[in-house]
């Protein structure tokens, strides 16, 4: 099947940023998968769209975030063609097996992990978390300053509703303080103040947008479900 040169030109420049050890099975799956696309819209020759296209179906989702940054080297707005992506999610996490390794992960590394903290994004965001590829991280830090984390990776499944109302919903709060972040270590003081905007790490104060009355009680209902039964309870 033809290609158009541009598109051929892009191929090449891809191929050179796979790494060598992978690359002899992912340039054969990738030219195939580009081709049977063009096939698919009954086209003359692979165009954009079709090699574009391929690759989001022949990547593995944890490795889609590098894919996308070569996309974007060459200038291709890939995000146009997610539409036509044939995605679905394709794993089966076993979220109570995922907060046992976290458990043991911070056994080792020393860090405290409180499994009833974890629950709680994992159930609000359990539909990804079940579904996407996870990784579990942690860091050669100082043990005052280690951590460990859980991460998702999907690109191709839009949060329905976004991420921040799904959060509110569940009566979590989201607060971004990178200063705070950097400050606090495993045997900080930690004292938060919602209604003010308040975060202080040892005696060192930073300050983040303060949230509105609405979501903070919210909050302290346990989520949007038990607010609204109270609201409800209020006017009968």
């Amino acid at each position: 099947m033809d290609w158009l040169p541009e598109i051929k030109k892009l191929f090449d420049g891809m191929v050179e940023k796979i790494p060598e050890v992978v690359r002899p099975v992912v340039k054969p799956a990738l030219v195939e998968a580009a081709e049977k696309k063009c096939a698919e819209r009954g086209g003359n020759a692979v165009a954009e769209v079709d090699f574009v296209v391929g690759m989001f179906e022949v990547t593995p989702p944890a490795f889609q975030p590098t894919m996308i940054g070569d996309l974007e080297s060459f200038g291709i707005p890939y995000d146009k063609y997610l539409a036509k992506v044939d995605s679905d999610f394709k794993c089966n996490t076993d979220l109570d097996q995922l907060v046992k390794d976290m458990v043991k992960l911070g056994e080792i590394t020393g860090v405290k992990i409180n499994p009833d903290a974890i629950w709680r994004p994992l159930k609000a965001y359990s539909q990804f978390y079940i579904g996407s590829p996870v990784s579990i991280r942690t860091t050669n830090k100082p043990i005052e300053k280690r951590d460990v984390s859980v991460r998702y990776v999907e690109l191709m499944h839009p949060h329905e509703p976004d991420p921040y109302t799904t959060a509110i919903n569940q009566g979590l709060i989201l607060i971004e303080c990178p200063d705070a972040v950097n400050a606090y270590s495993d045997k900080s003081e930690v004292k938060l103040d919602v209604d003010l905007g308040k975060i202080s790490v040892d005696g060192r104060e930073f300050c983040f947008p303060r949230l509105p009355k609405e979501i903070i009680a919210i909050r302290d209902a346990g989520g949007l479900l038990n607010y609204t039964r109270e609201k409800l309870k209020t006017k009968k």
